[in-house]
């Protein structure tokens, strides 16, 4: 056999497993794309609970905001996976009490409802949308959660003797953004903690939307169905519960556990919707 011959079979084998490896990074690239379902001519709105505002005591007077380090985490994880999945997405970061904007964009809310407008809003409008109270969450007096006919009521931090958490639940709304007449995606990721709300953004942004191939095939079973229901447009609903160790590091145990997960199929969808449904 012609020498050059075999030499250009060898190559030709050589390339298979780039070509398999390209496909399957494509399939990936592109199923994520249809589980965030951003739209693609507008910017994303991120808005972070505001948690204090506060005079500067250096420099000029001027007004600050503050919020939890989970929140800040969370902006982080959500920027990471939509710039994998969005290369040209806009980014616009609020801060819960200084919103300017009237939120028609796709949208993420991180945190509690206590000093945030927007979060407040957004559930009310949900419930609303259902008629009947579909969500409800209470981390003032008594930790409650409620979740279509799943609740939690009274729920234990579980403080150590340092005084810190060592456990904590996540809230999770993947929906509709309210605020727009067009179709625009939402998230809420909400905790009794900030830690609760830094992984409940970690769950929806690294494990049900993961950028890694490797965690996308790892969770694949886990997460069928939830990921399905992201395809459909359906309003999905989640409760996590989170473990920690490592006192003020509050370092995640193990994997989290799923508590609840609900999807319903959203009462203000298009026709086309509905009958994609069926």
């Amino acid at each position: 056999m012609n020498i050059s011959l075999i030499g250009s079979i060898a190559s030709l084998l050589a390339l298979i497993p780039l070509a398999g490896a390209g496909a399957v990074t494509l399939a990936q690239h592109t199923g994520g794309r249809r589980l965030l379902r951003l739209s693609r001519g507008c910017p994303l709105d991120i808005v972070a609970t505001t948690s204090d505002m506060s005079l500067s005591e250096k420099g000029p007077r001027v007004r600050r905001a503050t919020t939890g380090h989970g929140q800040v985490q969370g902006i982080a994880q959500c920027a990471q996976c939509v710039g994998h999945f969005y290369w040209r997405k806009r980014i616009k970061v609020y801060m819960s009490r200084q919103v300017t904007d009237t939120l028609t964009n796709d949208l993420v809310i991180l945190g509690g409802l206590i000093g945030n407008e927007i979060a407040e809003s957004f559930t009310s409008r949900l419930c609303n949308s259902f008629g009947r109270e579909i969500f409800r969450f209470n981390d003032v007096g008594t930790m409650d959660v409620v979740l279509d006919s799943f609740s939690v009521q009274d729920f234990d931090l579980q403080l150590d003797k340092a005084g810190t958490i060592t456990r904590d639940l996540g809230a999770v709304i993947v929906w509709r953004n309210p605020f727009s007449d067009s179709w625009r995606r939402a998230v809420m990721c909400i905790g009794f903690s900030t830690y609760g709300t830094a992984d409940a953004a970690r769950w929806v942004f690294e494990e049900l939307i993961p950028a890694s191939i490797g965690v996308w095939l790892k969770t694949f079973k886990r997460y069928r169905n939830a990921r399905r229901s992201l395809r459909r447009r359906e309003c999905c609903l989640a409760l996590l519960e989170f473990q920690y160790s490592g006192g003020s590091l509050q370092i995640p145990l193990g994997v989290p556990k799923l508590r609840y997960f609900g999807h319903f199929a959203d009462p203000m969808g298009s026709l086309r919707e509905r009958l994609f449904r069926l």
